[in-house]
């Protein structure tokens, strides 16, 4: 098939003023100039083609071209090809209606140029001017690099639209025929690539940037450099991980498979941090590698620490926070609260359990309401199963940590407890110095026992124990009530428990010496007050008003105490009695050992023999009577042939 080249001379004797149709395949922009006159000629000779006739509108049509190439100025090498430079009216048009033929606009030199708008274009193709289109959406209507205004042709009314894409470089304006709404307006849409005939897409990628790309920024320091905020619908990955998701709108997964559910108000960070998290519950937040993993909770939990809460399922209004805290037991309790470096690890049903320090109730399994706060505190034995005791409460660095199945047991102070494993409802209060052990029981299993005090130790179930046979726990001096001094004391009642109901009796109240061992004696009950002296600020001292031996008998609290005056067999005593009558008693300190015979004269009421009591008959005689030996001493007035004398009791 031959080229053609169309050769367009316009005169100006005529004027064409009309339009010029072409309906084929066209491979190089005409060169037209309006004119008088349209001819085509070969590269040698003049010659017409197609219809030239005018149309009833007053336009030209060249047409009749079918199925052969059609070329304009092929052998053009310099210069321009200018299509319409003189027209005044009409219409230009190339192409048909309905045709199926290619439309190629030419030169194709490097350096060759084609122009809309334009006689001096800069660029291989540039349009200057506004433009319109029927086809929107995300395809664009056009490609510029310029600013211009493009009008949208095809709405038949008014109304809201929801994409306009401009495809331009320039800033675009958008117009319409109608009052529209544009929902998304853009300047420029890349669609992704589609496979062809015998070609098989990878991926499918809808643009590719060799150096950094900026947004919002001209000076763009990264590969992607972003001034403003980045909003994603679905996540962000690094390499082909997805490590920033938003599976709901109240819902943050950052890390490695994090989950992909929609838990309303709930934060997710790190590698597998509530990877298996399938439950809609809300409020949950979990912070670390594997940090609730298998969680599928009921809402309100705080998990953060690597393997923290790793097995718990449905714990709900939890906090667990540390190392592998809660992290292999099956959490299905509510509201632990778990902190420390394996505090808590098998937890499994404990609810309401809090659980602060390095391997605090780390073998704790099924107990509930327990409190361990400290190093090891609550440990347990290293069989979790065992380790069910509840309501516990244990402060302080490796406190009750062989605790097992004892409950309601309260342990404060370093080391306090560590001896207990079955014991229950213990008070234990005293601390030591790290590597010692404080406030305990003997055993472990005693129950009921208050134990206060350095190193102080209970051997008994329901025991008090105050103090320890240690020096520095020992407890020498008791003050109850008010303190030690104060100006206007209270009087303090002890009491031993009441009857209740009808016709109940009271307990009894023993106060007992300490115990002795073997052939020795116990200690004496002694009871004593302090004498009025001279008027002063300073604290009395206490002298003894009765005593109780281990041999005693009868024992008689006596109304009056001195010390002795007179020799080693005639002795006297002033105290405030004025008359001798049965059962008076009295209570001395010897001031000179006995030597002899002996007799009492009591504020110069009488000298009376002293009678030993063991018999109510011996007069006491040599060394029976001590220095500063206490006694105590009764008037019987049937002694001595009525005469009367004094009985010495525990001689």
């Amino acid at each position: 098939m031959s080229n053609f080249i169309i050769k367009l001379f316009i005169h100006k004797g005529g004027g064409l003023g009309g339009r010029i149709k072409y309906m084929k395949k066209l491979y190089f922009l005409i060169i037209l100039t309006l004119g008088a006159f349209i001819s085509l000629q070969s590269a040698s000779a003049a010659m017409t083609y197609g219809a030239t006739t005018a149309t009833s509108d007053g336009n030209y049509t060249l047409d009749g071209i079918t199925s052969s190439a059609f070329s304009f100025g092929p052998a053009i090498t310099t210069g321009s090809i200018v299509l319409g430079s003189g027209l005044t009216s009409g219409t230009i048009t190339i192409g048909g209606a309905s045709q199926s033929g290619d439309i190629i606009f030419g030169p194709t030199g490097a350096t060759s140029k084609i122009g809309i708008g334009t006689s001096v274009p800069t660029s291989h193709l540039q349009i200057d001017g506004n433009l319109s289109a029927t086809a929107w959406t995300t395809d664009g209507i056009a490609f510029d690099s310029n600013a211009a205004t493009y009008t949208d042709t095809s709405t038949a009314g008014a109304g809201t639209v929801a994409v306009r894409t401009a495809n331009s470089f320039g800033a675009p304006t958008f117009a319409s025929t109608n009052a529209i709404t544009v929902t998304d307006a853009f300047s420029l849409y890349v669609p992704k690539p589609i496979a062809g005939t015998n070609t098989t897409i990878t991926r499918a990628n809808s643009a590719y940037f060799e150096g950094n790309v900026g947004i919002g920024t001209t000076t763009p320091g990264q590969t992607l450099d972003v001034t403003g905020n980045i909003n994603s619908s679905t996540g962000y990955y690094i390499g082909s991980y997805k490590f920033l998701s938003k599976p709901a709108s109240t819902t943050i997964s950052l890390g490695i498979n994090t989950p992909e559910v929609a838990t309303g108000n709930s934060v997710y960070i790190g590698y597998g941090a509530g990877y298996s998290t399938t439950s809609t519950y809300a409020d949950n937040v979990f912070i670390g590698s594997y940090a609730g993993n298998l969680a599928n909770a009921w809402g309100g939990n705080v998990i953060i620490g690597s393997q923290a809460g790793k097995s718990t399922t449905t714990m709900s209004g939890g906090v667990i926070i540390g190392y592998l805290a809660g992290g292999t037991g099956n959490i299905t309790g509510v509201r632990p609260t778990l902190v420390g470096y394996l505090a808590g690890k098998n937890l499994t049903s404990g609810i309401h359990a809090t659980v602060m320090g390095y391997a605090a109730g780390e073998y704790m399994s099924t107990g509930g309401g327990n409190t361990f706060i400290g190093y090891k505190a609550g440990q347990g034995n290293t069989t979790p199963a065992n380790n069910t005791g509840s309501g516990n409460t244990f402060l302080g660095w490796t406190t009750g940590n062989t605790n097992s199945s004892g409950i309601g047991n309260t342990f404060l102070g370093t080391a306090a407890g560590t001896a207990n494993t079955t014991g229950s409802f213990n008070i234990f209060i005293g601390g030591v110095p790290y590597g010692g052990v404080g406030a305990h029981s003997t055993l472990g299993t005693e129950n009921s026992s208050i134990v206060i005090g350095y190193k102080a130790t209970a051997t008994a179930s329901n025991q008090l124990v105050i103090g320890s046979e240690d020096p520095d726990g020992a407890i020498t001096d008791a003050y109850f009530g008010s303190g030690v001094v104060k100006a206007s004391p209270a009087a303090i009642t002890l009491n031993a428990t009441g009857g209740s109901g009808t016709d109940n009796a009271g307990a009894n109240l023993v106060l007992a010496g300490g115990k002795g061992t073997g052939n020795s004696a116990g200690g004496n009950l002694l009871f004593q007050t302090s004498n009025a002296g001279a008027s002063s600020a300073t604290l009395q001292s206490l002298t003894t008003k009765m005593q109780i031996t281990p041999t005693a008998v009868n024992m008689f609290i006596p109304l009056n105490y001195g010390t002795l005056a007179g020799g080693t067999t005639a002795y006297t005593l002033a105290v405030p009695l004025t008359a001798l009558t049965d059962g008076v008693a009295v209570s001395f300190k010897v001031n000179a050992a006995s030597t002899g015979a002996s007799t009492l004269n009591v504020n110069s009421l009488g000298a009376r023999k002293m009678i030993k009591g063991s018999d109510n008959s011996t007069q006491i005689n040599n060394t029976d009577l001590v220095l500063n030996g206490t006694y105590q001493a009764i008037y019987n007035t049937s002694l001595d042939t009525g005469t009367g004398a004094w009985v010495i009791i525990g001689k």
